[in-house]
């Protein structure tokens, strides 16, 4: 008992002596410092961007002119999220510390990974990711302890001939490998609305341009997604070179059929 009381008078001096010091009061201007400024930036965009102070109308890009409308309320939370994550590594370089400026940073973070989840994510295995796995990791950021963590998961390995696998990057893919997909599908389905609805093309062209905008949206979450994974992406030479080997004997045909079809239907527009 008189151990459990030391030890509480000991830890209570020691939080004292941290609140009463010239480096708290610094940093707590810092907070205060990046706050103003973030709400400063916040308050520019939404003045300069013309579609953020008002519903817009109907039109070209509308339903992108829209969806930055609704995400404006996370404007703020970003920038303060952005300014106090520039003034971290600062204040730690001038005071030798930044505990209050990084949680901080942390209350922002978990306000906007709140807010995205509540407002503007209706997958359920997105919001379960933002809930339980960006707000722990906010949380980890906040105590200073998410690089020991990270480490300890990536000596968790398995080798299976000449590749390793940790327990890190496995992790790191599932999560971003949600992520990324729901993102293509989005940009997608929004992409597609925007393709069909114009009615200066034919129907023809606009299924053409639609399926090639589909192809490129999803060729580029594959490549994003190789590189969360590690994969480096000058392998894909070697694919490349074979897909030209396969052109040159036997698929130039149909690569010039292919290709002559789509010069046809985008000539008819």
């Amino acid at each position: 008992m008189e151990q459990l009381l030391a030890t509480f008078e000991t830890t209570t001096a020691q939080a004292i002596g941290q609140f009463s010091s010239a480096a708290f009061y610094v940093q707590a201007l810092v907070v205060a410092a990046s706050l103003i400024v973030a709400a400063m930036i916040s308050r520019l965009i939404s003045a300069r961007l013309a579609f953020l102070p008002a519903t817009p109308q109907t039109g070209a890009f509308a339903d992108f002119r829209n969806a930055l409308y609704g995400a404006r309320g996370l404007l703020f939370p970003i920038m303060c999220a952005a300014t106090l994550g520039l003034a971290t590594p600062v204040t730690a370089d001038l005071l030798g510390q930044a505990w209050l400026v990084r949680l901080a940073q942390g209350f922002a973070i978990l306000a906007l990974v709140y807010r995205i989840a509540d407002h503007f994510v209706s997958n359920t295995s997105v919001i379960f990711l933002l809930k339980w796995v960006g707000i722990p990791i906010a949380i980890l950021y906040m105590l200073g302890w998410l690089g020991g963590v990270v480490s300890y998961l990536d000596s968790l390995s398995v080798e299976i001939g000449n590749i390793r696998f940790t327990v890190y990057a496995v992790a790191r893919t599932v999560v971003f490998g949600i992520i990324l997909f729901w993102l293509g599908r989005a940009s997608n389905d929004t992409g597609q609305r925007v393709i069909r609805g114009n009615q200066a093309l034919d129907v023809g062209t606009r299924e053409v341009i639609a399926k090639l905008f589909e192809i490129g949206v999803f060729v580029v979450i594959f490549l994003l997604l190789l590189q969360v994974m590690g994969v480096d992406l000058t392998a894909l030479a070697v694919f490349g070179g074979a897909l030209g080997v396969g052109l040159g004997f036997g698929l130039q045909q149909i690569a010039s059929n292919f290709i002559s079809g789509l010069i046809i239907l985008l000539d008819r527009s």
